[in-house]
């Protein structure tokens, strides 16, 4: 069905979004992770990796909010 559909392709998404991240393909990082919030629009694995990403980009205003919605929905993260 569809729902099982999205998930195992938020899957696959996550794994190219990690393998960006790690070969410092950032801009690729950020399409990955808007992806697959888009699929799952609370992932916080995937806001987390997308907030690295804009810092990385030196997209500062972009990293600010992500961090803020990841601490709206997890008060208490460290990451």
């Amino acid at each position: 069905d569809k729902v099982l559909w999205m998930k195992n392709n938020a899957h696959i998404l996550e794994k190219q979004a990690i393998d960006a991240a790690l070969n410092s393909l950032w801009e690729e990082a950020v399409t990955l992770n808007l992806e697959i919030l888009e699929i799952e629009p609370a992932a916080l694995d995937a806001k987390l990796r997308l907030g690295k990403a804009y810092i990385q980009l030196e997209e500062f205003n972009k990293a600010k909010k992500i961090y803020k919605e990841v601490l709206e929905i997890d008060p208490v993260n460290q990451t």
